[in-house]
């Protein structure tokens, strides 16, 4: 699990491991999630940076990394200002 900060336009600032695997994977992941672009949260009306939590899946194959998840995709937006 990774903890990342996704900047005002949606790029990745940040990704820190706060619970990993093994320094190669924790690595891998990192550098995973900070090549992707998430659409920016939204506070009042206007985009904000948000710190997130965001797990990421792999797959080994005979004990090797071979996968990594591409960018994920979207699946919903909140506006904070709609509560």
């Amino acid at each position: 699990m990774l903890m990342a900060v996704i900047s005002d336009k949606g790029y990745v600032c940040d990704a820190q491991v706060i619970r990993g695997l093994d320094k190669e994977t924790d690595k891998k992941a990192a550098g995973a999630v900070r090549q992707w672009h998430f659409q920016p949260a939204r506070k009042d009306g206007h985009a904000v940076p948000v710190v997130v939590t965001v797990e990421v899946s792999y797959w080994r194959k005979d004990g090797e990394l071979v996968q990594f998840p591409a960018t994920p995709t979207l699946t919903q937006t909140q506006d904070e200002s709609a509560h």
